[in-house]
Parts: structure tokens; sequence; C-alpha cells
């Protein structure tokens, strides 16, 4: 009886040791978690670790669908100038070619400023959406970058889906850089985390070999 008593008392203490274990993990890994950027403007969102705020510049594109894209993250714009075509003061705007020559060009409003959304952490997996005419909407991914500029993109994809894809790479994306942000590092919470699964395993496997299989020495390691 005593001897029962004595594992049972035993695998209480594991229980109650991988409780706390997995309470612990579980904490460290709200660190792990991407920090939404909330909106703040049509061209701005803010974490805690600071402010995105983007330019007004107006990029182009030639992207893989074969249509030409025109982009301004924080000032609408006209295409043609001046136009009175579906792309009068807009935030993006698609421009399709006919094959005949010369060719016929149709617009097309991809993407409403005052519709901006912004979704992920700066830094990560940062993106702003747009909802255009009908159904189209268009995804840009923020990168941060050190040098110029860059907007590629692949455009609608798959064709016919009136989902538009584009990646601009900027500095405009980063952080200002004013001191440290606070906080563990990814690398930092994945190395605590691998350290702490080590010792879970260990522990938790020397005490079950030792109390329910009655293993001595070195059969007790796992």
């Amino acid at each position: 009886m005593g001897s029962g008593n004595k594992e049972k008392d035993m695998l209480n203490i594991l229980v109650n040791n991988l409780y706390i274990t997995a309470l612990f993990v579980a904490l460290l890994c709200t660190q792990c978690t991407s920090e939404e950027c909330v909106k703040v403007s049509d061209c701005s969102c803010r974490t805690s670790k600071g402010q995105i705020e983007l330019t007004d510049q107006i990029y182009s594109v030639d992207a893989q669908d074969k249509a030409r894209y025109k982009y301004s993250p924080c000032k609408t714009f006209s295409d043609p100038t001046g136009s009175t075509s579906e792309c009068k003061d807009v935030a993006a705007c698609q421009e399709v070619s006919s094959p005949e020559i010369p060719p016929t060009i149709t617009y097309y409003k991809v993407g409403d400023l005052k519709t901006a959304k912004f979704q992920g952490e700066p830094g990560q997996n940062l993106e702003v959406q747009y909802t255009g005419s009908g159904t189209r909407q268009t995804f840009v991914t923020l990168v941060c970058g050190t040098g110029d500029d860059e907007f590629k993109g692949k455009g609608e994809d798959p064709l016919g889906s009136a989902k538009y894809y584009f990646t601009l790479t900027t500095k405009a994306a980063c952080y200002p850089q004013q001191g440290t942000p606070s906080g563990l590092s990814p690398g930092s919470v994945m190395l605590i985390l691998l350290l702490v699964a080590v010792i879970v395993y260990l522990v938790g496997g020397i005490l079950i070999l030792r109390f329910i299989r009655g293993a001595t020495g070195v059969e007790m390691i796992p």
C-alpha cells in the first residue's frame, strides 16, 4: 500500500509540474504572436513598437498577368490624369490593353484609398488591403527595405478572381530607429521553448520510467 501511495504521489507531482510548465510555455508564446498594426490613417498604422507612415509616391509595375498597375499608398490619383475614367481619385488602378493595334486601354479601379485595412505586424507579415469597383480587391505586402523603393507583383491571381497581389519594399514600412524594441526576439523565445521542452521530456520520462516501469540506473534515461 505504501509503495502504491508513493507512486501516486509522484505521478501527482509530475502532472502538476507538467501543468505549470504548460502555463509557462503558453506565457512565452504570447511573446511569439504578431502584434497587429492598428490603422491610424489610410496610409499609417501603429503598434507598441512605433508607427508606420507610408508615402504619397505613385508606383507602377507591369505585372505577371500582362496588365499595368499604378499604386499610391497615401494620396489618390486619376489615370489618365484629369480623366473621368473608372480610375478617378483612386489608390490603385489597373490598365488593360487590348491586343489590336493601336491598342485600346481600359482602366479599372482596383483600390479605393478610404477602404485601406492593415493586417499583420511590420517587419514580419504586414499587409494593406483595398476594395475597388465591384468585387475587386488589392493586397499589398509591405516589406521593410533599406534601399530604393521597389514595387512588384503578380497582378490578378488567379486570372478572373478579381484579386490582385503586390509587394512594396520600402523604408517607410520599417519601424522608426528609436532604441531597441522591447520584448524577446523570436530566436530567444524559440531557444527558451526548446530548452523547456527538453527539460520536460527528460524529467517526465525519468519519473515515468522509474515509478511506472520500475527502471533503475541508465534504464531511466528516456
